[in-house]
């Protein structure tokens, strides 16, 4: 038996999310095939099954009945052609064998290049201030990332409620404001923007950039500083992907 999956993902191996903006699924929507299914690409992609960043460019994994795989993409081209083949294996001894062989276009994360560097805020005290750097690992001829988007979603100060409410210096980039609005720790995604108009950051492969938090607050920003150490933060990159930073002093 020879079956095709379609980009419907609710085809016998379903596929959701070939876009950038997407962590792709891959599907078992079957009752009684096990499957085993092998990515590999002519591209320059590769992929990650465990989510510990082990990428790799022709991995294996296997499907139950039912369950789902997240696997994660990473490459230096915009898109990469995946070719996917699975065995299924029937569950039923009445049912026949069969194989899954077809192609798909995957978008690649632009952050999937972005690779944080500690804070630089050993001695910071309770300034509130906190310095950082996120670089671009991607080789020459890789993706530039351009990020437009930040969240902070933890620091290890509970007394940290905020960044700015003071001033407008809320995120720097080389000494310049990006954003002005008030950043709330936990709270959703702050777009770059700085007096009502939009902002990108773009970083060249092999690049680093510095950015800086001016100062971190308690609640409703009343001027009083709080000092941090450690911070995880997420940035979004104009293709709509994100990556999650821990920064640690």
């Amino acid at each position: 038996m020879s079956v095709t999956a379609s980009d419907d993902p609710s085809a016998y191996l379903g596929i959701d999310g070939t876009t950038a903006d997407r962590t792709p699924v891959f599907v078992n929507n079957t009752t009684t095939y096990s499957m085993t299914v092998e990515l590999d690409s002519d591209d320059d992609i590769e992929f990650d099954v465990n989510g510990e960043d082990e990428f790799q460019e022709q991995v294996e994994f296997d499907i139950e009945p039912g369950e789902n795989q997240e696997i994660e993409v990473g490459g230096t081209d915009e898109t990469a052609i995946v070719h996917i083949f699975a065995d299924l294996e029937p569950t039923n001894s009445d049912d026949a064998t069969g194989i899954i062989d077809l192609e798909r276009i995957f978008e690649i994360p632009q952050t999937a290049a972005i690779s944080d560097i500690q804070g630089s805020v050993d001695s910071a005290g309770n300034s509130g201030n906190y310095e950082f750097i996120i670089e671009n690992t991607q080789p020459d001829d890789g993706q530039v990332v351009e990020l437009d988007g930040l969240a902070i979603s933890w620091t290890n100060n509970e007394d940290a409620n905020q960044v700015g409410g003071h001033n407008d210096d809320i995120l720097l980039f080389e000494d310049e404001q990006i954003i002005d609005e008030v950043i709330y720790i936990g709270e959703e995604l702050v777009g770059f923007s700085r007096d009502g108009e939009e902002n990108t950051v773009a970083i060249e492969p092999g690049d680093e950039m510095e950015f800086e938090f001016d100062r971190f607050r308690e609640e409703d920003g009343g001027g009083s500083n709080v000092g941090v150490d450690d911070v995880d933060i997420t940035v979004r990159a104009t293709d709509g992907s994100t990556a999650q930073i821990e920064l640690r002093s």
